[in-house]
């Protein structure tokens, strides 16, 4: 995923969106959307504390979509 800076592994029960804009015309709707989302940070746990192990980074991507009204087809732009 283009958005993630560090590890390429998101917690997904991080996952947060918002909708930034919409626009809609009689054959699609288009939406640009906000995703906050942690990064997995693979760490070690050399002092044998297990929470070293593993640590979130907060992250943030905006991605733009558009639903194809006639199909439901969901393609990302």
């Amino acid at each position: 995923m283009a958005c993630c800076t560090h590890s390429g592994v998101i917690d997904e029960d991080s996952i947060e969106l918002n909708i930034l804009s919409n626009h809609a015309t009689e054959q699609a709707i288009t939406l640009k959307i906000g995703v906050f989302f942690c990064e997995i940070l693979s760490g070690c746990a050399c002092s044998d504390n297990p929470s070293q192990a593993m640590i979130l980074e907060n992250s943030y991507c905006e991605l733009t979509l558009r639903i194809d009204r006639l199909n439901a087809q969901i393609s990302f732009i």
